[in-house]
């Protein structure tokens, strides 16, 4: 990975490189995820409910993931969030 940065650095295909430590990745996984239609929009409309920015969605290249990159510090009310929405629960859920 490192060698493939650096190239593209120094043939000037990417002009700079930023690290953010403060984000975290929700990987929403389930079979037929992306072939049920709605199934991201309930998602994002859910978390943008609750007024949690997404930084980055991802729906990759299969059909049973989904990724979400978010600030850390909304990282536990986007998993709540993302639960109740398919299990209905509102219990404890551990981070």
């Amino acid at each position: 990975m490192y060698n493939i940065l650096s190239r593209s650095i120094n043939n000037n295909i990417v002009n700079k490189i930023e690290l953010d430590s403060d984000v975290a990745l929700v990987a929403v996984v389930g079979d037929g995820l992306k072939s049920s239609n709605g199934t991201v929009t309930k998602i994002l409309s859910a978390i943008n409910q609750k007024r949690i920015n997404v930084e980055i969605i991802s729906t990759g290249a299969g059909t049973t993931s989904s990724y979400i990159v978010i600030k850390k510090a909304d990282l536990e009310p986007t998993i709540r969030t993302i639960h109740e929405i398919f299990f209905q629960e509102s219990g404890p859920i551990v981070v």
